[in-house]
């Protein structure tokens, strides 16, 4: 099955709302691993729950990452440009929408070991998602840092800068699960003035590339205060490993740390209910 986002998405995100007859669910900006720090005073935000036609598309289909987010924010509405969301904060509206279609507080995922192979799974809710927040590091934006002379002014990476790099090649698929990791490209996009002025990214890209080693770890802590987002949960494996039997074929326990980020394992959340409603039990015959 071919994933192409452009059949019958061209409607308006206010059109999907009238046909879906859906309300759209808000976010509150200071329930944001950003807390609405880079938005207006005023900034609105709120998404659409996935229908079971989404759910199935996204489940169905193998999906390039620079897609699937282009995907996903066409049931994300905001009062500002979508684009202008910071990454993590997208990431996390976009976990929330699976959270509010999967019809329940709580959800299960699996993650596997990648030492010995065992298989987990695990179960959480959202009141127990934990952030690194933005607000707690960086009381105001842009963050200004002088360097050979000028002025550069300095925010978080967007949604918007994201696609844009997908779209200029500087990033690949294959690495796509760590975008946010030091980068010349994602420091060039981070950059929204030098001396007060918009210039390309191609100037953007060579002044970075361009600047002593002082200089780069300056911008390399500035991009570690700007880091927030969803923390991952850390899991210690209780399986085991077993020696080769010319080794003698003990088995000694694995112990390995596992760290799981949730907002990358959105696409792969399923419910989870202690207490499993049976479908029959909402079927009723007659008037």
């Amino acid at each position: 099955m071919k994933f192409n986002p452009k059949d019958s998405q061209q409607e308006s995100t206010a059109a999907i709302m009238q046909e879906r007859k859906l309300s759209a669910i808000t976010v509150p900006c200071s329930d944001l691993p950003s807390g609405g720090l880079p938005y207006d005073s005023g900034a609105e935000i709120s998404y659409l729950p996935y229908t079971f036609g989404d759910l199935k598309t996204l489940s169905q289909s193998k999906v390039k990452t620079q897609t699937l987010y282009e995907y996903l924010l066409q049931g994300i509405i905001t009062s500002f440009d979508k684009m202008e969301l910071t990454f993590p904060d997208f990431l996390y509206v976009s976990l929330l929408r699976k959270i509010s279609s999967i019809g329940t507080s709580q959800f299960k995922f699996e993650v596997t070991c990648n030492r010995c192979g065992k298989k987990h799974t695990q179960v959480s809710s959202i009141d127990k998602v934990e952030f690194t927040d933005l607000y707690d590091k960086v009381p105001e934006l842009p963050a200004v840092v002088t360097m050979q002379g000028k002025d550069i002014a300095l925010s978080p990476t967007t949604i918007g800068s994201l696609l844009e790099l997908y779209k200029l090649g500087k990033i690949d698929e294959d690495s796509a699960d760590v975008i946010l990791e030091a980068s010349h490209a994602v420091f060039a996009q981070q950059i929204i003035s030098i001396n007060g002025k918009e210039v390309p990214f191609d100037d953007r890209y060579e002044f970075i590339q361009n600047i002593n080693w002082e200089d780069y770890g300056v911008i390399k802590e500035v991009d570690a205060l700007f880091q927030h987002g969803i923390k991952p949960i850390i899991l210690t494996c209780d399986g085991v490993i077993a020696q080769e039997r010319h080794m003698g074929g003990k088995k000694t326990p694995c112990g390995a740390v596992l760290e799981v980020s949730l907002d990358r394992l959105h696409s792969q959340l399923q419910p989870f209910r202690e207490h499993q409603e049976s479908a029959s039990g909402r079927i009723r015959f007659g008037k």
